[in-house]
């Protein structure tokens, strides 16, 4: 019988590392993703924040807006939602400090959610913490795309060691 109990805590515990180690990745592969938005943004200058792919696209700017509009609109519910902004407007979306900042306090914000989701095996709306997270990350990919085009056709295209360092994972 002690062997049986002593069998059954080592597989209890693994099973805990196991789940351990996939939060540690879910927190990992987040942060990387969240490492390349600030890429890009660090190297815009402010002034082309308003650079558009065309005249009925958004702007640079707004596209960040939207990235972080969306991020909160899935989240809207959670607790502390209440201390990010959940709707940032044209004029905020042209200020490049109010788009870091508030793009790092939901970076932060999402991440803790994640870890939440995946410990208590719980749902943002219909989806897991995987699902969800990889909803957001190719959500912003694609954004990240519209971003780069709209500078690379105003004249202000990323440079190598940005537009290749989006790819260092």
């Amino acid at each position: 019988m002690k062997s049986i109990l002593t069998l059954l805590f080592i597989i209890g515990c693994a099973s805990l590392s196991a789940q351990n180690q996939v939060a540690d990745e879910i927190l990992s592969t987040w942060t990387k993703h969240t490492e390349m938005n600030h890429l890009i943004l660090n190297y815009i200058q402010e002034t082309n924040l308003k650079d558009v792919t065309d005249t009925s696209s958004r702007n640079i700017g707004d596209q960040f807006a939207h990235m972080l509009n969306v991020r909160l609109m899935w989240l809207q519910s959670s607790p502390g939602v209440d201390k990010l902004d959940n709707e940032i407007d044209s004029k905020e979306s042209q200020n490049k400090d109010y788009l870091m900042s508030q793009l790092k306090a939901s970076d932060e914000f999402v991440g803790r959610i994640l870890k939440e989701a995946h410990e208590t095996d719980s749902h943002i709306g219909k989806m897991s913490a995987i699902r969800f997270m990889s909803y957001l990350i190719s959500h912003e990919s694609h954004t990240r795309g519209q971003i780069v085009l709209a500078l690379k056709n105003s004249g202000h295209p990323l440079p190598p060691n940005i537009g290749y360092g989006i790819w260092s994972w």
